[in-house]
């Protein structure tokens, strides 16, 4: 817990932050072998002071062994100086930074937690932290909403368990065999209510696609019934490969979740970890939350069609079925003309749960501009989302009917090979 107790003392600088109405108002420590080596906080001596830089400023010394707790996620641009916080932190070799809220786009587009995914700086949100990290800033914030960072540990998630109550959906599924339901019911993680990605997160397949988006009345009333909130946290697991749990992140996200995470790993990454499992169904209140679409940028066939004329358009099946040597599911092969291939298989760990986030930006960052992702049904783009976004990267457009519903219309053009 000493990364909690660090991160609550750079969270009580905040509160010595000049008054400002154009700046945020954030608390920075470094710490190195439990000793804190120097403090800082937003406008300490100037006007235009960051906390992290305000701290290393103090600092002549190899930072090497160090990390950087933060309140908010360290700048990766800023218009009052030519360097941002992240690129300081990188530059002075700091290894580790702990934040506890994700910077929103309120003067900025935040790119901070990408440069240090980048430079493999350690990342590690405790977000449970992020509203009393928001609280001096209240007043900036008329629209803007906390955004943590998707990704969490098992270790990360028996802490959240401690400190709160969050809606904990147990999503595990397969293509092959569908719903586990019956994983579920030999044994869950506490508090879990299982949720069917085929029947309650998904629309009935059809000319929408194999996995089309559900109406949102249906997924109102079976959100509703799993106790889920607008502002969380809801917290997503699957067996994992986290198919299912992306895609439900990515639903969830869509529908006007704010607070979305998933246990990276999934349920095998608990067991491992030895958390506590029981086969007791869970009984949670009921909500009264209403689904808001467009959460989350999502295409439809023209808009996917334009993208990969104009962007880069992913397509993250297998290189065989984009090429269209094969397709072992939908009736028509090939792949979207203009599309790129990307598989999907790149952003997962040799066991369970993703590769680092650094791994995942070194991927992804090579396609730049507007990025779209799509697969066969919507499920494994999904996941590409979430692996970008983790990697701190932009949330891609997700086409969620992707080739199943491309080649529901025999109008639309179908390309082969590697063009």
């Amino acid at each position: 817990m000493a990364d909690e107790h660090w991160l609550r003392q750079a969270i009580a600088l905040a509160a010595k932050c000049p008054p400002s109405d154009t700046a945020f108002s954030v608390g920075a420590v470094i710490v190195a072998d439990g000793r804190v080596l120097a403090t800082g906080y937003s406008r300490e001596t100037d006007p235009h002071d960051h906390a992290e830089e305000a701290a290393l400023s103090k600092l002549d010394q190899d930072l090497s062994g160090a990390t950087v707790y933060s309140s908010l996620e360290p700048c990766g641009q800023r218009a009052s100086r030519p360097v941002s916080c992240a690129e300081l932190i990188i530059a002075a070799r700091v290894p580790r930074v702990v934040y506890a809220w994700r910077e929103p786009d309120t003067f900025v587009q935040p790119k901070g937690l990408r440069l240090l995914a980048e430079a493999r700086v350690e990342l590690v949100q405790l977000s449970h932290l992020a509203e009393a990290a928001a609280a001096p800033n209240a007043h900036l914030l008329l629209s803007a909403t906390m955004s943590p960072m998707p990704l969490m540990t098992a270790g990360q998630l028996r802490e959240l368990l401690e400190t709160q109550a969050p809606t904990v959906l147990d999503v595990r599924w397969s293509l092959a065999a569908g719903a586990d339901r019956d994983g579920y019911q030999a044994g869950h993680l506490p508090g879990a209510v299982f949720l069917d990605l085929d029947a309650d997160l998904c629309g009935p397949p059809g000319p929408g696609g194999r996995h089309p988006l559900p109406e949102p009345d249906a997924l109102r009333a079976v959100l509703r019934s799993a106790g889920v909130t607008r502002t969380g946290p809801v917290v997503v697991y699957d067996g994992g490969d986290m198919l299912a749990a992306a895609r439900t992140w990515w639903t969830l996200r869509w529908a006007g979740v704010q607070d979305v995470r998933v246990l990276d790993g999934g349920f095998a990454a608990w067991q491992a970890e030895g958390g506590p499992v029981t086969a007791e169904t869970s009984d949670v209140a009921a909500s009264d939350f209403d689904v808001t679409p467009g959460g989350l940028p999502e295409l439809d066939s023209a808009a996917a069609a334009a993208l990969a004329r104009t962007g880069t358009l992913l397509d993250v099946r297998t290189p065989e079925r984009y090429r269209g040597e094969t397709e072992p599911i939908d009736p028509v092969a090939g792949h979207i003309p203009a599309a790129v291939n990307a598989p999907a298989g790149d952003t997962m760990a040799p066991d369970h749960g993703f590769r680092a986030p650094g791994e995942l930006a070194e991927t992804y960052r090579r396609f730049d501009g507007e990025v779209g992702v799509y697969c066969g049904s919507g499920v494994t783009a999904a996941r590409t989302a979430l692996a970008m976004t983790a990697a701190g990267l932009d949330t891609p457009a997700v086409y969620i009917g992707s080739w199943s519903h491309w080649v529901a219309d025999p109008a639309r053009p179908v390309a082969l090979g590697d063009e």
